[in-house]
């Protein structure tokens, strides 16, 4: 019986070394988390699916400058969850370009491109451009300058983000642009906004506390709302060329608007010389200054 013991302990040692490897293989390696892929991992997924991630930051100085250029792209900016912190990830789908981030200047780089093409439909840029979805660390000073040739779909939220200097330029596309909070900074020089032909929709512009602005409508709809308060004394240069255009001011503001040749009697203005006031505003308001040119197509002013 001694030889059949002696298999028999052979034998539970050999299971149980099986058993141990098995369960080995079936364990992640030490630190290293199943739901939270390694670098490595998620550099290759990122060249599996032509992504870039950009890593952003800020020091002691918040301040962020964001350079975005190119051909045709689409856009999601938003405030990341953390202060300090945030990221950018591109996909460049049928595109090229690159973004970057240099920590020393604090500036933030976005270059797209595309094959040559006619086509410049909204519909059209959303699919083959890169898209990035860039969420900036939470209270940083941005001095934002973004000029794009075709724009399939942007989307610029600047809540919890401050703004130095402001300029937004597109040619073609869908762009809304809000600032749902109101800036911490002083605005230099002027705001402009830019969009040749497309939908321009802009919300809560006061909140920008910018006291010079230039709009440019372009062809197409535009939509600006200046929010719940006008903040300071700001002078708004308006210029539309053929489509839609709707404004939204805050009741008791003083708005004075110039140079358009419309009755704007029904939205609750009088002509006073060559320039159109609300019948009633509170006295202590600051002043909205409006220099309007055109639009050939429908305007619409409505009081919040």
């Amino acid at each position: 019986m001694t030889w059949l013991k002696q298999a028999s302990h052979a034998l539970n040692h050999s299971a149980l070394f099986s058993f141990c490897t098995l369960l080995l293989l079936a364990t992640p390696l030490w630190g290293q988390d199943p739901g939270n892929p390694s670098p490595a991992d998620e550099a290759d997924r990122d060249k599996q699916e032509n992504r870039q991630r950009t890593s952003l930051s800020y020091g002691q100085d918040r301040n962020i400058k964001v350079h975005f250029r190119g051909r045709a792209g689409n856009l999601a900016l938003k405030a990341a969850d953390r202060e300090a912190v945030g990221e950018a990830v591109t996909y460049f789908q049928k595109g090229r370009g690159y973004s970057s981030f240099d920590r020393d200047t604090q500036v933030f780089k976005w270059e797209t491109s595309i094959p040559y093409t006619l086509n410049r439909l909204a519909a059209h840029i959303q699919k083959t451009a890169p898209t990035m979805r860039a969420e900036i660390p939470r209270r940083a000073e941005l001095d934002f300058n973004m000029s794009i040739n075709s724009v399939g779909y942007g989307s610029l939220n600047f809540a919890d983000l401050n703004i130095s200097r402001f300029r937004a330029r597109a040619s073609y596309g869908d762009l809304d642009i809000d600032f749902p909070t109101i800036n911490q900074s002083i605005v230099r020089g002027k705001a402009t906004f830019g969009l040749t032909a497309g939908d321009l929709e802009i919300y809560n512009l006061a909140n920008l506390k910018a006291d010079r602005i230039k709009i440019n409508g372009g062809v197409g709809e535009l939509s600006v709302d200046f929010g719940p308060k006008l903040l300071l004394n700001t002078e708004v240069k308006l210029d539309l060329d053929i489509g839609n255009a709707d404004l939204t001011f805050p009741r008791g503001t003083h708005v004075v608007i110039r140079g358009t040749s419309r009755d704007l009697s029904p939205y609750g203005f009088v002509k006073n010389d060559k320039v159109w006031e609300p019948e009633s505003y509170h006295p202590s308001s600051p002043k909205l200054e409006i220099a309007m040119k055109g639009p050939v197509g429908d305007l619409a002013i409505s009081w919040r």
